[in-house]
């Protein structure tokens, strides 16, 4: 097993290739569409969660710098089926954004710090320009391809900003993922809204958290994702993670930032 998240467990598998029989690594995650027993509600959420997921990294298809999909596939049929399995690109993770907490690490020169901020910014530009919210950024979700390039992935917690039901959604469907989601039989969710959507706040690892978060707002836009890229920006350029980094909420227009990690 390769990790576990909130949304189901990944492993690492061959794929073999149909033209030449060869194989090639790849990373399989397997979401639960709900827990056994928990009724008809829990399994439409689980079904509307993948298809969401599904739709966001087709729409990112192709970009370099985010995590491709190579196929999805369900264990049954119509809502007989109990997990959908999505087949990724298997990726490396890098010590460079994994620094133990309270340790302070040999510092990167500063054409590398560059380079990794680069490419996670051209990667959140390419989401935000189509109304993509990651909601979950930090350095669990951006690992590298066996080129060195930086790919960000976990895309199940991400949203569309402008609302994801079928009249709202970009671009088209192709493939086998679309068969897929057509075999699940449910519809999107969603109601458009113009600018902000009404979101959860229970969103982003705690020391990643926008101010707008922590202070309670549910309308939030791609700020969160520009934020949590600034924590990395900064880690990276101190080489240290403190446990005590948090925000402290003097009132509910000041924020004290305490114990960063600068």
């Amino acid at each position: 097993m390769i990790g576990q998240g909130s949304f189901g467990t990944v492993i690492s598998a061959e794929q073999r290739e149909e033209k030449t029989s060869n194989t090639v690594p790849v990373a399989i995650k397997k979401t639960a569409l709900s827990d056994v027993g928990s009724g008809q509600e829990a399994w439409q959420q689980g079904a509307l969660r993948n298809i969401r997921e599904l739709r966001i990294l087709r729409l990112l298809a192709g970009h370099p710098n985010v995590v491709h999909l190579k196929g999805a596939y369900t264990d049954g049929e119509e809502r007989t089926m109990a997990a959908v399995y999505f087949v990724f690109e298997h990726l490396c993770k890098d010590s460079v954004l994994h620094i133990p907490v309270g340790q302070h690490v040999e510092p990167l020169q500063l054409k590398c710090v560059a380079s990794l901020m680069q490419q996670l910014l051209c990667a959140l530009a390419a989401l935000h320009s189509v109304g993509v919210l990651h909601r979950d950024v930090k350095p669990d979700n951006i690992l590298f391809d066996e080129e060195g390039r930086v790919k960000l992935l976990d895309f199940g917690m991400a949203r569309l900003s402008y609302g994801d039901g079928p009249g709202n959604f970009p671009g088209k469907l192709n493939g086998d993922v679309k068969d897929d989601i057509q075999a699940l039989k449910v519809e999107p969710l969603g109601e458009s809204e113009q600018i902000q959507r009404t979101l959860t706040r229970n969103v982003t690892t705690p020391c990643y958290r926008a101010p707008e978060i922590v202070l309670g707002s549910q309308k939030y836009g791609s700020g969160i994702d520009v934020w949590a890229a600034g924590v990395i920006f900064a880690q990276l350029l101190c080489r240290c993670v403190n446990s005590n980094l948090k925000l402290n909420l003097k009132s509910t227009t000041s924020i004290d930032y305490g114990y960063f990690c600068l």
